[in-house]
C-alpha cells in the first residue's frame, strides 16, 4: 500500500546513497511496492522499527520507520479509534497478526491504543486466548473481518454466545480486507455489537482512514497524508483489463479535497512534506470512490486493481454490485452471482442473480442502484454499448447452475476475499 517517508531528509539520504542507481529514482511521480523494497532493504540495520509488508502485492518486503514517522503512525492509529468510537475507557483485544508482521493489528496498533489511553489485555496479538481470562473487561475488538469470524465461532463453541462471553463488548474495529455489507452484518449480530468500523492502513504509511458512524464510508486523515485520485477512465485499459499509471499526467492527478463531484479512481498517497524528498506519491493497487461533503471528503475502498471487470470498457467492482443489491433490498445480500455475456457477439450484458426468498424484485431499482455506484456503467448503458442488464432473483445457487447455466460456459473471474467464493464470471462461449 502506500509510503510514509516522513520529514527526516537524511533518511532519504541514505537511502538514495545505497541504492544502486539513484539517477533513476529522480522522477519518479508514483512509487511501487517493489521501488519501496528497493530503496528501504538497505536502511532496516539503521532504523528505530522494521515491519514486514503484508505482501498482497508481491513478496513480503521490510519496511522501516525512524523515530519521527514511527510517532506520527502511533499518534495516526490513536486518531483513528478515536474516529470510530473508542475512548480511554476502552478495553481491547485482537485478532491478527504478530506483532512484527505488517497487517492491519500489525505495526503501532498497540501502542494507538495505549496513546489513546485504553489498554491492550493480549501482548501477542496472534495469541487471543490470553486475553480471554479478561473477557468480562473486553469492551473492543480488532481483526480482519475473516478472523474475527472464524475466532469468533471457535470462542463461541467453547464458551457459549459470543454476546454471553463478552458482556460489555461495544465496538469492533476491522481492516486489512474487503468488508462486504453482508459480512459486517454477520460480524454485528455474531458479536452481539451495534457497531462495526472498518478501517484503512498499510505497513508503509500507517492508518490512513476509518469510518465515523457512515458504514463504508472512511475519514481520510488529511492531516496526515496526501490524498489524491487517478480517474478510472485515465488509467484502465478495458482491452488488457489492466491498470497502467506509468504515463498519468500531473493534470489527470485530483486531490481528494478538491473533487466537486463523486469520481472512482486509484489511490495515491504520500507525506504531507513529500517535496523535501524525491520519493513523492505511493499507489497502494488499491480503487475508491470518492464522495465530496461539506467538509471532509468521504472515500469508500472498493478493492483491488486486480479484481476489475469490463463491461462495455466500464470498470465493474462487485463491491458496487454488492451496495446497489443492498440499497435494492433494503439489507444486504449474503450470496449472489452475476454474469457477464455476450449473446450477440457485439454488446455485452450483465446479469445478476441473487440468492434471495424475495421474489418480486424491482429490476429498475436495482440498475438505478448500480448507476449511483458506478458512473461509468451507466454511461455505457445510455450510450447503448451494454445490451441489458438484469436481475434475476433465485432460491439457492444449486437452482442458479441447473436452471440458468445451461447456455454459459463460464470462466470464474473474480474470487472474493472476503466470502471466499466465485461471485463474478465471464461467459467464454462467444468470441467478440
Amino acid at each position: 500500500m502506500g509510503a510514509d517517508t516522513g520529514t527526516n531528509t537524511d533518511m532519504v539520504k541514505r537511502i538514495l546513497d545505497d541504492a544502486k542507481d539513484p539517477s533513476q529514482m529522480e522522477n519518479w511521480p508514483i512509487t511501487t511496492s517493489s521501488d519501496i523494497t528497493y530503496l528501504m532493504k538497505n536502511l532496516v540495520d539503521d532504523a528505530d522499527h522494521v515491519f514486514w509488508t503484508s505482501g498482497s502485492t508481491g513478496d513480503p518486503s521490510p519496511f522501516a520507520y525512524t523515530a519521527e514517522t514511527w510517532d506520527r503512525l502511533v499518534d495516526g492509529m490513536a486518531q483513528v479509534f478515536e474516529l470510530g468510537g473508542a475512548d480511554e475507557d476502552d478495553v481491547f483485544l485482537s485478532f491478527g497478526a504478530p506483532l512484527d508482521k505488517g497487517h492491519m493489528s500489525g505495526p503501532g496498533f498497540k501502542e494507538g491504543a495505549e496513546r489513546l489511553g485504553a489498554e491492550v489485555v493480549n501482548n501477542s496479538l496472534a495469541d487471543y486466548e490470553e486475553g480471554l481470562v479478561d473477557r468480562e473487561r473486553i469492551t473492543t475488538v480488532t481483526g480482519i473481518p475473516l478472523l474475527l469470524h472464524s475466532h469468533g465461532e471457535k470462542i463461541a463453541d467453547e464458551y457459549g454466545p459470543l454476546p454471553d462471553v463478552f458482556p460489555n463488548l461495544e465496538l469492533a474495529f476491522t481492516g486489512g480486507d474487503t468488508l462486504n455489507p453482508y459480512l459486517r452484518e454477520t460480524l454485528e449480530d455474531q458479536w452481539g455489537l451495534d457497531r462495526v468500523s472498518d478501517l484503512y492502513a498499510a505497513t508503509e504509511f500507517g492508518m490512513a482512514a476509518g469510518e465515523h458512524f457512515e458504514p463504508g464510508s472512511m475519514v481520510p486523515l488529511l492531516d496526515r497524508n496526501v490524498f489524491e485520485l487517478v480517474p478510472e477512465d485515465v488509467a484502465y485499459d478495458d482491452t488488457e483489463n489492466t491498470v497502467n499509471l506509468t504515463d498519468v499526467d500531473e493534470t489527470d492527478i485530483y486531490p481528494v479535497q478538491d473533487l466537486e463531484d463523486p469520481m472512482t479512481g486509484y489511490l495515491l498517497v504520500s507525506d504531507m512534506d513529500r517535496d523535501l524528498v524525491p520519493l513523492s506519491r505511493y499507489y497502494s493497487g488499491d480503487i475508491f470512490r470518492v464522495t465530496p461533503t461539506d467538509d471532509v471528503p468521504r472515500i469508500e475502498f472498493l478493492g483491488r486493481d486486480t479484481e476489475i471487470i469490463s463491461l462495455a470498457g466500464a470498470p465493474v467492482h462487485e463491491a458496487q454490485i454488492d451496495n446497489a443489491l443492498r440499497d435494492t433490498y433494503g439489507s444486504a445480500v449474503q450470496d449472489w452471482r452475476a454474469i457477464i455475456s455476450k449473446p450477440d457477439g457485439i454488446y455485452p450484458q450483465l446479469d445478476v442473480y441473487p440468492v434471495t426468498t424475495n421474489m418480486d424484485t424491482d429490476e429498475e431499482a436495482f440498475v438505478t442502484a448500480l448507476y449511483q455506484h458506478n458512473n461509468a456503467v451507466e454511461t455505457a448503458d445510455r450510450e447503448d454499448t451494454i445490451s441489458s442488464i438484469s436481475l434475476t432473483p433465485v432460491t439457492s445457487i444449486s437452482m442458479l447452475e441447473q436452471e440458468y447455466l445451461d447456455d454459459y460456459t463460464i470462466e470464474n473471474d473474480i474470487i472474493t476475499t472476503a466470502m471466499k467464493a466465485n461471485r463474478i464470471g465471464i461467459d467464454t462461449s462467444y468470441t467478440a
